[in-house]
């Protein structure tokens, strides 16, 4: 570049920095720090990077407290050391009464995991860890979302009983390790009947067990946990959460001393339920067994492959046993990873009429299933399935009712292994209303009257060409319907 052309480009540099409105700007600042694309704020990124471009720019972001609130510490691998020093500063800056946004991510990636067991590096990671918490309980009483994953649950001792203290502005809680069974021993109560705000929690360690009592947790509305050490345990977090609207639970060596003679925990809110296993001694029938879920509209179970054939049979007829209980309005149901008979899970997509996405994988994508799906109920003696619509004057054929999953918009399908013609057929009827033959293909004609409800497929297994170049499916593609292929592997 010409040295003439260098002066030129310095005033286009210096100029937005000099004459932008400072709204304009602190907007631009806060959607740095907002956006995912940037790395974990450190003295290298964004907000103190917007403090080096000039002292226009300096003197504005450092003057907005606001800009300095969400603390996010730790993920590129950072020194708890240093970040204790850090967390200064950017208190300093934040002003003493706004909220505060904190993210503390001090893991470390599993390659590295071995340079824990040094005696210097992890003397140096727990005083570093002692002093980012002890300035953070410091501030407790501003803590409005709260996010620690560390590798030394006993880095959290003081957070643990400040919680019971009390955190009144605190409204999401997210605590995690990975390392559970190596470093900590002990568990403590969870009382958080002084988080009166207290929304949202994530617990991913099995060191936190709930207090009982009236209106410990009336207001949360979101609950995810893991490592759970007991159903009971589970179930007391549940209690203590009447008005629960999420709820994701991860069983691992799950331990149930509950009977199913036990009467039911009615959670009226709760509409969406995710649960995952990750061991053979899982049990989440047990849990099913216990709970109603009158407006439930989503539930997602994966059992990654672990379940034998006696917990099947369990929690299928557990699985049927809630949803007849509770008269949910299912929209939305997803097994993985889940073995079930195909005539039982046939059963339940009858007892769920609103269901407009399903998600399946593995053995359950069955014959049986998918003749199902693509079969028609039998039409309502005397009932005439002509209509004329006299604004229009013309005839059409009002849409048959499917046998199973009427109003099904999504379909997806995992892994799974079954007669190309088997799937074809399905689809085929699914999306013209109920006729998937070959025999009457080329009477497909593509149009509203005879498109039934099915929009969107999503296939995950081995690559599946043949069948995206069926010419049954293409006409189906052609006429709408969305087709997501994605590669096994």
């Amino acid at each position: 570049m010409a040295s003439s052309q260098l002066p030129e480009n310095g005033i286009l540099y210096s100029i937005p920095s000099r004459t932008l409105p400072q709204e304009m700007l602190l907007e631009i600042f806060m959607h740095c720090v907002q956006s995912d694309d940037v790395e974990s704020p450190s003295s290298k990124s964004p907000p103190f990077t917007l403090t080096w471009v000039c002292q226009y720019w300096r003197r504005v972001a450092i003057s907005y407290q606001h800009l300095w609130t969400r603390i996010k510490l730790g993920e590129s691998g950072t020194d708890p050391v240093n970040d204790a020093r850090l967390f200064d500063l950017w208190l300093s800056r934040a002003g003493p009464t706004r909220p505060l946004y904190i993210k503390l991510y001090h893991e470390m990636k599993d390659s590295e995991r071995s340079v824990f067991f040094e005696p210097t590096r992890r003397k140096r990671y727990r005083y570093g860890m002692g002093m980012l918490t002890y300035k953070l309980v410091a501030v407790s009483h501003r803590w409005r979302a709260l996010e620690l994953h560390t590798l030394d649950m006993h880095a959290l001792e003081l957070v643990f009983r400040e919680l019971v203290s009390g955190a009144p502005q605190l409204e999401y809680l997210s605590i995690s390790t990975k390392y559970f069974d190596y470093f900590y021993e002990g568990v403590h109560s969870a009382d958080l009947s002084h988080c009166p705000e207290l929304r949202s929690m994530r617990l991913l360690c099995p060191i936190l067990c709930p207090a009982r009592g009236p209106g410990v947790a009336n207001n949360m509305t979101s609950l995810e946990i893991g490592l759970c050490p007991s159903l009971t345990d589970c179930m007391t977090w549940l209690s203590i959460c009447p008005n629960l609207e999420i709820l994701n639970i991860r069983f691992r060596r799950m331990v149930s001393a509950l009977s199913l003679e036990d009467p039911p925990l009615v959670l009226s809110r709760l509409s969406h339920l995710k649960i995952a296993c990750f061991s053979d001694d899982s049990e989440p029938s047990t849990l099913l067994g216990h709970l109603t879920l009158p407006v439930l509209q989503d539930l997602s179970l994966d059992m990654n492959g672990l379940a034998h054939p006696e917990l099947n049979q369990s929690w299928s007829d557990q699985i049927l046993s809630i949803i007849r209980r509770s008269s949910a309005p299912l929209e939305r149901l997803t097994l993985f990873g889940t073995s079930m008979a195909s005539y039982m899970l046939v059963q339940l997509l009858k007892l769920t009429p609103r269901l407009r996405h399903l998600a399946l994988s593995g053995s359950v994508v069955s014959e049986e299933l998918l003749r199902a799906l693509g079969s028609l109920k039998d039409p309502e003696p005397g009932r005439n399935t002509m209509q004329f619509n006299d604004s229009e004057e013309t005839v059409c054929t009002s849409k048959a009712e499917f046998l199973v999953c009427p109003s099904l918009e999504s379909l997806e399908l995992r892994e799974f292994d079954c007669p190309y013609d088997a799937i074809v057929s399905s689809i085929a009827s699914r999306y013209f209303n109920g006729d998937g033959s070959r025999e009457a293909e080329d009477e497909h004609a593509v149009t509203r009257e005879n498109i039934g409800t099915l929009k969107q497929l999503i296939l995950t297994s081995d690559p599946q060409s043949s069948l995206l170049n069926d010419s049954l499916i293409q006409k189906c593609v052609s006429g709408g319907l969305s087709i997501l292929n994605r590669d096994y592997s």
